[in-house]
């Protein structure tokens, strides 16, 4: 499972204490949860257009999917910043 995040806050120096830190990563775990989360509630016929295949979910929604995982990344990195996407791989429904 890999998740696309505005993770660039760290690599920018944009972050600058542990508070700082530990809120970023606390933000981001809730994130992550709430989209795999949506994700286990998608439509089984949904999951079943897809197997196989990366999607990546924002917001309880399949946003983009590739068979391809890192097509659908640098697709995933061009969108909004303020949207966490989650990515994950199809594999059974």
């Amino acid at each position: 499972m890999n998740a696309h995040h505005s993770s660039r806050q760290l690599h920018t120096g944009q972050i600058h204490t542990h508070e700082e830190t530990a809120v970023f990563l606390y933000n981001f775990e809730q994130n992550f949860e709430r989209e795999r989360n949506a994700f286990r509630r998608l439509p089984p016929d949904l999951l079943a257009v897809h197997k196989g295949q990366f999607v990546a979910v924002s917001g309880g929604k399949i946003v983009d999917q590739d068979w391809d995982e890192m097509s659908l990344a640098k697709r995933v990195a061009r969108m909004p910043q303020d949207k966490f996407i989650l990515i994950k791989r199809i594999n059974e429904i």
